[in-house]
């Protein structure tokens, strides 16, 4: 898989490469951003939405249509469906929320993206922009934290709500892919605005929890995000 990544942003530095010389030099840059997350599909069945959180990127501008950053990326989905779900007690036929649930998750992201600009864009100069796609693939460490659920295996009545099922934590490493649309505005000739909507998908899955109507149906993990930072540029 390694070997496959290398030669996809392989193949992109040859096909664009041949006018970096005669265009501009090369720059590298740095830059940090803070957006919102949504999720999608099977994972909004767990986890409506993320709240903001911040990244940071590597940027090594080869030519005018192409760069290739690396990202580090945090995000995290607080207040799970877990917390507000109910679960049907086989003895009594009732429903019952846990008051006392908590359920949420955090992904670490590390990734490579390419940034592949239309032409005729400006960058590196004042008062331009240039509008962009962007596809990427890396990993991605997700971790789901569940406490506060009342155990629902119980066989007598009264429900004991103070019994409850030992919180758990699952961390896993996956494989994804990303891929988006973005405008980068150049406030200064080496300092811009960049703005990205961007879709997310994830080769993992979530625990299932059957008894709160949750399957495990998870597979694979799906959320989209927008976006907005700041990025700083220096000649190589």
């Amino acid at each position: 898989m390694r070997d496959n990544i290398f030669r996809f942003f392989a193949s992109l530095l040859f096909l664009t490469g041949t006018t970096s010389a005669q265009e501009m030099g090369s720059h590298w840059g740095i830059g940090a951003f803070l957006d919102y997350n949504r999720s999608m599909f099977q994972l909004k069945d767990w986890y409506e939405s993320g709240r903001g959180e911040v990244g940071a990127v590597f940027t090594y501008t080869v030519n005018p249509r192409l760069s290739v950053e690396v990202e580090y990326h945090r995000s995290k989905f607080n207040n799970g469906t877990l917390e507000a779900r109910a679960f049907t007690w086989s003895v009594d036929g009732n429903e019952y929320v846990s008051p006392h649930a908590v359920s949420q998750m955090q992904i670490n992201s590390f990734l490579v993206n390419a940034i592949i600009r239309g032409g005729g864009s400006g960058i590196l100069q004042r008062g331009r922009y240039a509008p962009y796609l962007t596809v990427g693939t890396g990993f991605y460490d997700y971790k789901t934290d569940v406490q506060g659920l009342i155990f629902p295996g119980q066989k007598s009545e009264p429900l004991d709500q103070t019994l409850q099922i030992e919180p758990f934590s699952d961390t896993r490493t996956a494989l994804g892919a990303n891929m988006g649309l973005g405008v980068e505005a150049f406030a200064f000739d080496n300092i811009s605005v960049d703005l990205r909507v961007r879709y997310n998908v994830l080769l993992g899955e979530l625990r299932p929890m059957e008894a709160w109507g949750l399957s495990g149906q998870t597979f694979p993990l799906q959320f989209w995000n927008l976006r907005g930072g700041l990025r700083f540029y220096f000649e190589k």
